[in-house]
């Protein structure tokens, strides 16, 4: 079962992401703060990262080099 981190200050479209995801066997994380998503995936095992362009504190791509950072072969999709 793949394992997901979704990222997005907009709780709507984590919650979206969550039951579609969900409903196609994967287990699903939300977070909308940034910091606190990295501090998730810094301590979880996680697959693939989906996560917002536009946040509040820190964007998307800072976002997605802070992942990588962590993780270099981390698979991260930013919308």
């Amino acid at each position: 079962m793949a394992r997901i981190l979704v990222i997005d200050d907009d709780i709507a479209t984590c919650n979206l992401f969550s039951r579609v995801l969900q409903k196609e066997g994967m287990e699903v994380t939300t977070e909308k703060n940034p910091r606190a998503a990295l501090n998730y995936f810094r301590n979880n095992s996680i697959d693939i990262v989906i996560t917002d362009f536009y946040m509040p504190e820190m964007n998307g791509l800072e976002l997605l080099d802070e992942i990588k950072k962590i993780k270099n072969d981390a698979d991260v999709i930013v919308m």
